[in-house]
């Protein structure tokens, strides 16, 4: 975990890439924080807390279509 981490201080954009069966389950591994992410790329509209989590992260969001 330490070198996804490191990847993630040293990036200048971070993506992340999650299809909507990740929203709203528990984690295993936790790889960084809302805050971090740049930009989010999805199959479905995210839930409306994740969605308020992520607007006051600055992070956007893109559903795939």
């Amino acid at each position: 975990m330490r070198v996804a981490e490191a990847i993630i201080q040293h990036a200048r954009t971070v993506f992340l890439a999650a299809d909507n069966s990740k929203f709203g389950r528990p984690t295993l591994v936790r790889q960084g924080h809302p805050d971090q992410i740049d930009a989010l790329f999805t199959d479905a509209p995210p839930p409306a807390n994740m969605t308020e989590t992520l607007t006051t992260a600055n992070c956007q969001v893109y559903v795939a279509q």
